[in-house]
Order: C-alpha cells, then structure tokens, then sequence
C-alpha cells in the first residue's frame, strides 16, 4: 500500500517538474557566420523564449545594451520581432531581436555576454579576415522579405538596404 502511494507521489512530482522545466524562459544569442572578411557583416540573433519579457534596443527602457558592441563593431539597426503561438492549449511568446555587426579590426572579436531577466547568454567569438588587397566593393547590399510563407491575400513586406562604402 504504502509502495503504491510512493508510486503515484514519484510520479505526479515527476509531472509537475516537466511542466516546470517546459515553461522556462530561456535566452540565447547566434550569429549567422564565425568566420568573415573584415568589410562584410555577420547577423547577431537574441532569442527571448517563454517570457512575458520583450527585447528592447532602442526607445524607452532599453533592455538590450548593444552600445557594448561599439568598440570592435559598427552596428546595423536593430530589428525587433515578437509572436505569441499556442499549440495544444499552451502559449509559448519569442522575442526577438536581430542586428548587423560590421567588425571594425581584422583578427578574433568577441561578442559579450548579454543579460535579461538574471538570464544570459553566453559570448560568441568570431574572426574577421583581412580583405585582399584591391578587393574592396564599392556597393553592397542586404535584402529580406517579412515572411517566408503567406496567405493569399496576405501583405508581404520585401526590403533592400543598398550601402555605399565611404572614406
């Protein structure tokens, strides 16, 4: 009797973990490359995942400091996207913010830590090569579309950002 009663215990405390452990907020960061020539760019990604918390950059209440990245990279515009999905009668929200970071030097550069919530990420390092010599663009681009996959009927929202190298 008793082993049986230890048995259900063992079980609904088992239960009660795994939903503990499926609703925890997680945060992480990725890049798209680990490696680059020094004048191209590399997309940093934070992901935001079960949290009622959403990444902010730019505006009131910053609670993403990218002016730590300035040092060894210019910065793109940050692109913040959130969603709320439900599936099997539970909500999972994402958060999402996206930049492009431009290496200033050739060599190994780290990106740091980030921190939301008492949840970080952990750095990243990549290495930008230098350029060959005479191989420098005049022009170069970036491109995107809103959505992969849409409605009929739906609006789609395609871009180009067209950058035009300086002295």
């Amino acid at each position: 009797m008793v082993t049986r009663y230890f048995r259900y215990a063992l079980i609904v405390l088992l239960a009660a973990l795994k939903l503990a452990t499926a609703q925890a907020a997680e945060f992480s960061a990725s890049i798209d490359r680990k490696e680059l020539l020094l004048q191209e760019h590399v997309v940093l990604t934070l992901s935001l995942v079960n949290s009622d918390t959403r990444l902010r950059a730019e505006g009131i209440s910053p609670n993403v400091d990218l002016s730590v990245l300035t040092k060894e990279f210019d910065i793109g515009i940050p692109h913040v996207e959130n969603r709320y999905n439900i599936y099997r009668g539970q909500g999972r929200s994402t958060s999402a913010l996206s930049v492009d970071l431009f290496p200033r030097r050739a060599g190994r550069l780290t990106i740091p830590a980030f921190t939301v919530d008492g949840l970080s990420t952990a750095p990243i390092t990549i290495v930008a090569h230098p350029l060959p010599a005479g191989s420098l663009p005049e022009i170069f681009g970036k491109a995107g579309v809103s959505a992969l996959s849409v409605w009929q009927r739906q609006q789609v929202v395609a871009w180009l950002d067209v950058y035009h190298r300086i002295e």
